[in-house]
């Protein structure tokens, strides 16, 4: 006779991993409450503002924006972002890949 298949060893692993991303989203819902990390309100530069449409804004609200201005303006092609006017304003007048965008936004964010 052949031995079990090792598939009950993987369960548990599987509710520790279930346990801890719970726990991390309860830590998430904590700091968007009080206002910390990621979530933390910023003053937005004056180029960024005219993206966002406010003068200050979290990390991820800034991102959100930027991506919101971003499809609405069609300025995708493929990966690559191509600045208009106003967002060469926050990045520069060439194309950059999309990964990027989040970096350049930091830059405008105090």
């Amino acid at each position: 006779a052949k031995a079990p298949a090792k598939a009950h060893a993987k369960a548990p692993a599987q509710g520790a991993k279930l346990r801890r991303k719970v726990a991390s989203s309860d830590r998430a819902k904590e700091l968007k409450a009080a206002g910390l990390g990621l979530f933390a309100r910023l003053r937005a530069s004056p180029a960024l503002a005219a993206v966002l449409g406010a003068s200050e804004a979290s990390r991820t609200e800034a991102l959100r924006a930027a991506w919101r201005y971003i499809k609405e303006h069609k300025l995708m092609c493929g990966r690559t972002i191509v600045p208009d006017a106003l967002l060469a304003r926050i990045c520069s007048k060439e194309p950059f890949d999309c990964f990027r965008l989040n970096g350049k936004l930091s830059q405008h964010l105090s």
